[in-house]
């Protein structure tokens, strides 16, 4: 590991935000992202802590090139993106802690407008800005604590028979209007601020999730302290989305994460829950297999190859689940 330091104020005086970004082979987003920084700064100072998970598409040469004033941390391995939040905690200095994916855009006054909003109420224990689409659209950011039956409609055949269609339905917060500031039980993890003494208070990230579902815990456990888990209308960021995990393999990673979360908040039969989710995501990995394997050649039989090709896609996601996958979720 190697660390490059920056100096946004004297090492006596801590800065305002401290800009956590884990990084892991996505350069030319990364960069774009540590660019936009000084437009959202304002007059606040920041620091900015760069966490590079073994990217293999030189992303930690190009910020000590680019940026020489970010503070880099090169992971010889990928210890997942808690882990590599919790290094960049461990040595960050602000009094507010910014977790921002690299796949972002900060827009004019963003990060002072996140500063100003945490300053002006200590009960806001984590704070999530407006997150929009490249073309401007807002775009969906908070969530309902997900419950067992709200994965059983997402992965199982329960899926078909719609009978936890509500249950989804309330964890994706389809009716929110973002238009207007409100307390929220969970923030999407794209953007979060969080003041320093908070995380003093209810601890670091959860090393146990190696990638989605360890902010969804974080948000639980400061609400669970007695902070207000808040969103805000009055910042955004733009947020391009799926560039890092689209080069891994976010299937097997996020059933894995859901397992994991069942298994801490799932209560007194969360056991039983991740075994019978599981199942239910094997009967309908199962299912696609077969469906997807008769489509693929009636498809072909009518010389439909782009869509045959794009069951085949799903033929072959289907088939490493079953194979392969579910005996590595949990």
């Amino acid at each position: 590991m190697r660390a490059l330091r920056d100096n946004v104020r004297p090492m006596n005086i801590a800065p305002d935000l401290s800009i956590i970004i884990v990084s892991w082979n996505c350069r030319d987003v990364l960069l774009n992202c540590l660019g936009s920084m000084s437009d959202g700064a304002g007059d606040i100072s920041f620091e900015t802590i760069v966490v590079d998970n073994q990217s293999d598409d030189g992303s930690a040469e190009a910020v000590t090139k680019a940026f020489p004033g970010v503070t880099l941390i090169a992971n010889e391995n990928n210890p997942g993106f808690a882990a590599a939040n919790n290094q960049a905690i461990a040595i960050a200095r602000g009094r507010h802690i910014l977790l921002l994916n690299p796949d972002t855009v900060v827009e004019k006054g963003t990060l002072a407008g996140l500063v100003a909003e945490l300053d002006a109420d200590e009960s806001i224990g984590a704070l999530g800005p407006t997150l929009l689409e490249t073309d401007g659209s807002v775009q969906p950011s908070v969530r309902e604590l997900p419950s067992f039956a709200a994965f059983c409609d997402r992965y199982t055949p329960l899926r078909t028979l719609r009978v936890c269609r509500r249950a989804y339905r309330r964890y994706k917060m389809k009716q929110f209007d973002y238009s207007r500031p409100a307390d929220v039980p969970s923030l999407v993890g794209a953007a979060i601020a969080i003041p320093r003494r908070v995380l003093d208070d209810v601890g670091l990230l959860d090393e146990r999730f190696f990638l989605y579902f360890e902010e969804t815990d974080l948000c639980r456990r400061i609400a669970a302290a007695g902070y207000r888990v808040h969103y805000t209308p009055k910042v955004r960021i733009v947020h391009i989305g799926n560039v890092s995990a689209s080069e891994s393999t976010p299937g097997l990673l996020y059933r894995r994460s859901i397992f994991q979360y069942l298994a801490k908040h799932g209560g007194r039969w969360a056991r039983l829950k991740v075994h019978a989710l599981r199942l239910g995501m094997f009967c309908q990995e199962f299912l696609q297999l077969i469906y997807c394997s008769v489509a693929v050649c009636a498809l072909v039989v009518v010389l439909q190859f782009a869509r045959a090709k794009n069951k085949l896609h799903r033929l072959r996601r289907a088939l490493r689940f079953v194979g392969s996958d579910v005996w590595k979720t949990f």
